[in-house]
């Protein structure tokens, strides 16, 4: 699955790249995050990671309760150069002009993403996540286990 961001309207596409992709509304929530073998490596990672050229959260499902974020892992396409021209569907009246006009698609330049698995990471034993938010007030970022083998959930909150 393709995802691709506008950065000049931080519109959000999903789809495929060959078949045009359609915008999201509402907007789903990304982060950006960063894998490593203990908390305080992700959480390093994290701070040099840019969600137009890394490793992005795509957030499903949020359970206040338990804390538990629940999406998919997307990539920074690297195989097209950042950012790369997709044909996508009309989001406004312009666009849907240009699009009768021509095969019924937009080009636009988006930044892309493919899913990404969590299984093709080598690790020891144990995979910690960072993900992290920038808000008016600084960013947050919280380390989680990801494991997928047995083992204690550890969630470690830090303000930045």
């Amino acid at each position: 699955m393709f995802l691709g961001i506008d950065k000049n309207s931080y519109v959000v596409y999903e789809g495929g790249q060959k078949w045009g992709a359609r915008p999201l509304f509402p907007p789903p929530s990304l982060f950006s995050i960063a894998i490593a073998e203990t908390p305080e490596g992700a959480l390093e990672a994290l701070k040099k990671s840019d969600l137009f050229t890394g490793l992005i959260f795509r957030e499903d499902v949020f359970d206040p309760v338990s804390m538990i974020r629940r999406g998919r892992l997307y990539q920074c396409d690297r195989g097209k150069g950042q950012p790369a021209q997709c044909d996508v569907a009309p989001v406004d009246e312009v666009e849907i002009k240009e699009a009768r006009d021509g095969n019924g698609v937009v080009v636009k330049t988006l930044f892309t993403y493919q899913g990404h698995r969590l299984a093709s990471w080598n690790s020891s034993e144990y995979l910690f996540a960072a993900i992290g938010q920038r808000t008016q007030k600084g960013s947050s970022c919280y380390s989680y286990n990801v494991s997928p083998k047995k083992g204690k959930k550890q969630k470690k909150g830090v303000r930045l």
